[in-house]
């Protein structure tokens, strides 16, 4: 984790964490409606030095139901919190919702992942089928549950993990 950390300091890359904002007026007050009425797009609260409109709007699509209509909110982000993990696990403790983490690195790749809950340190994996990893490159390709295994989300203080195979 150190050498990512160092890593990212030196670089102009970054990774953010946006989470579901509890809104219990969600379908009007927590999404703008797409131009073609086809899909609700999430409002993203804060200003994301990762995520563009276009990123948002396509990841829209792949969301969980349950996160259909909230807003979402900037919570982490290497700009503002610095690079470590621990801070990063610190930020998300009060959270109960979905995450979505989103890096970018040094040749404007994005890629990331969405949790089915907050990261958090852990002895055994957690988090459930909703969850999926991403890339834009150049398009978006969502990579969801295989069912081959359970193996969703692994956190330790020194590393974090999603997606693990056998």
């Amino acid at each position: 984790m150190d050498m990512i950390e160092d890593y990212y300091s030196k670089e102009d890359g970054g990774w953010q964490v946006v989470n579901v904002k509890t809104n219990p007026n969600r379908q009007s007050h927590g999404a703008a409606p797409d131009p073609e009425g086809e899909v609700l797009r999430p409002l993203l609260i804060g200003q994301s030095n990762v995520l563009q409109q276009f990123h948002v709007e396509q990841l829209s699509r792949h969301l969980p139901p349950r996160t259909v209509g909230y807003p979402w909110q900037l919570k982490y982000g290497t700009a503002t919190h610095g690079t470590s993990l621990r801070t990063l696990y610190r930020t998300l403790a009060p959270l109960s919702s979905p995450v979505l983490l989103a890096v970018q690195d040094t040749h404007k790749q994005v890629f990331g992942a969405l949790a089915s809950e907050p990261f958090k340190v852990s002895e055994h994996f957690y988090g459930t089928g909703e969850c999926f990893l991403f890339t834009f490159n150049p398009d978006l390709k969502v990579f969801r549950w295989t069912g081959d295994n359970t193996f969703f989300i692994k956190g330790d203080l020194d590393s974090l993990g999603m997606g693990s195979g056998r």
